[in-house]
């Protein structure tokens, strides 16, 4: 009997030991994921308006023997930036003759690209209603004037499909593509067509343009040169095209032509500012030696894990700089009382427009003229 329960006691102690002995397979648990990362780079150019160097500005070049003349009162501003943008309205021909007083048949001596080149002005649209001032040869000599300082050009070209190639500049890691187009391709008030010169009226190439841009860039401008004269508010073809190329994908419009600034617009979430008026110019009337220059902070954004990669571009910030032309020439920035009177010209109270989650001001509908916008 205890030979048995000894059995059965060994036979039981064998048992429970048996699975200790064993190895068990454990399942795998799956690495976790690193935490995504997450890179913020910041960009900022200024965006000017109309820069015209011939005529009376290039008779205050020559007498002052200074190609940086009308650029040096706004040097620091400037020369703040990543780089900047402007409408040049004054074609390159190869020659120094400029334009007698009165003429609106402008030319730029070689020698005054210094000036944009010294000044951070990398992207350059050249549709405007003077691109053909000096003919097709000068259409083509400034585009490859301005390609061989170093400079990006859109708006002109030998034909439309050049015309309509955005303008790309990648700063930081971030690329940004400026879309030129006018209201007339020769300064006959846009009656007649030519191939050379992109135009606002022309939507599918805008779409094709804006689609191209989209493609490769990471924040798309669209500017037009557009508008009637010495008015601060727009007009239809104005209004139809910068909500227009909103629609199809742009995330910016900037205008000039009028001479005078006009007012901004926010549609759908996206900023308008009609007409940034001259920037370097020798008009005599005092609403033409008033400006505005926009100070653009854009934010991308880019967060990377092992799948992908995501990037977004927002505007941060934009600051309004009311410029004052003095010596029918050179433009200084404002001074706090005159820049006051020179914004509220077009219902603007404040400087500075923030990121859209941050500010106080909301669209009452898709279309609002902005009266007052709060940091």
């Amino acid at each position: 009997m205890k030979r048995r329960l000894l059995l059965c006691f060994s036979i039981l102690v064998f048992a429970l030991l048996l699975p200790s002995g064993c190895k068990r397979e454990v399942a795998k648990q799956p690495e976790p994921e690193p935490p995504p990362k997450v890179t913020k780079t910041r960009v900022t150019f200024i965006a000017v308006g109309d820069i015209m160097m011939s005529r009376g500005v290039a008779k205050k070049i020559f007498a002052a023997k200074d190609p940086l003349l009308p650029f040096s009162k706004f040097a620091e501003r400037l020369k703040s930036t990543d780089f900047n943008f402007a409408n040049l309205e004054s074609p390159f021909s190869g020659s120094d003759k400029v334009a007698s007083s009165g003429s609106l048949v402008f030319n730029t001596p070689d020698n005054f690209v210094t000036g944009l080149k010294e000044y951070n002005f990398k992207v350059i649209t050249l549709a405007n209603n003077h691109a053909l001032d000096q003919g097709f040869k000068g259409v083509k000599y400034t585009r490859q004037h301005l390609t061989d300082n170093e400079l990006i050009v859109t708006g002109t070209g030998e034909d439309l499909t050049q015309a309509w190639q955005p303008a790309f500049i990648k700063v930081k890691g971030v690329k940004i593509a400026f879309i030129g187009s006018s209201y007339a391709s020769i300064n006959d008030g846009g009656i007649a067509r030519n191939d050379y010169v992109a135009r606002i009226e022309d939507t599918d190439s805008l779409k094709k343009s804006i689609e191209t841009a989209k493609k490769e860039a990471d924040f798309v401008i669209a500017t037009m040169h557009a508008g009637i004269e010495d008015t601060y508010k727009p007009h239809k073809p104005q209004e139809d095209f910068a909500h227009t190329a909103i629609d199809l994908g742009a995330d910016l419009v900037i205008g000039h032509h009028p001479h005078w600034i006009q007012t901004v617009e926010k549609y759908k979430e996206r900023y308008i500012f009609y007409s940034l008026g001259n920037f370097i110019f020798d008009q005599r009337n005092p609403n033409n030696k008033e400006g505005l220059t926009l100070k653009i902070t854009l934010q991308n954004t880019k967060t990377e894990t092992k799948k992908n990669t995501k990037s977004e571009t927002i505007i941060e910030e934009i600051e309004l700089i009311p410029v004052v032309i003095e010596n029918f020439s050179t433009p200084r920035e404002a001074k706090e009382e005159e820049a006051k009177k020179i914004l509220a010209k077009i219902d603007i109270s404040e400087r500075f427009i923030k990121h859209m989650s941050e500010e106080k001001v909301k669209s009452e509908d898709s279309k609002q003229s902005i009266k007052s916008i709060h940091q």
